[in-house]
């Protein structure tokens, strides 16, 4: 019985050190500091936040000189481009939002969606988010359309972009005009 308890903490005290003894080292490669141990070398935490929120905060004219590429009857893409100004790989997994008609700002005309995506070290991308029409926003296009109208302009709201588990958040509407032809 002594010979089982012996080896049970002598088990418990190898799995600990072979869980901290690595994490430590680590640390104390790096003098103790946590910003140099979790970051890569050369970058620091502020200036990753700004590249980020700096390609983030841009997108007032992301959608802009873009042209839309209609699917079907309910769904759009649009290619844009992301350069990462950082210099490690990046994984956008997912942006999301809704738009609403710019006339009639009650109006929920679709939604956007990504699908996930690396972009490399200093790399642009071209990344395809695609709009789906809800089926009032189908029906509302369809009334423009009636009207001779050729386009729509719609406002796009609560957009958000995940990556890694981080959320960024884009406060402010994004004024876009859709093609409708």
């Amino acid at each position: 019985m002594k010979k089982e308890t012996a080896l049970g903490i002598c088990l418990f005290l190898l799995s600990l050190s072979l869980t901290v003894v690595p994490i430590l080292a680590a640390f104390s490669a790096h003098g103790w500091d946590i910003t140099a141990t979790v970051m890569p070398e050369g970058g620091d935490i502020d200036s990753l936040r700004k590249d980020l929120m700096g390609n983030f905060g841009a997108m007032e004219n992301l959608f802009k000189p873009l042209q839309f590429s209609i699917i079907d009857a309910y769904t759009y893409k649009v290619s844009v481009p992301i350069t990462s100004t950082v210099d490690v790989a990046m994984r956008l997994d997912q942006i999301s939002g809704d738009v609403f008609c710019e006339k009639h700002p009650n109006v929920r005309i679709a939604s956007l969606s990504l699908t996930p995506v690396i972009i490399q070290p200093r790399e642009t991308k071209m990344i395809e988010i695609t709009i789906k029409l809800t089926q009032d926003g189908f029906d509302h296009a369809a009334g423009h359309v009636g009207e001779g109208e050729t386009q729509l302009n719609v406002s796009i709201q609560n957009l958000e972009a995940k990556s890694y588990g981080i959320t960024l958040k884009y406060t402010k509407a994004l004024q876009v005009t859709i093609p409708l032809r």
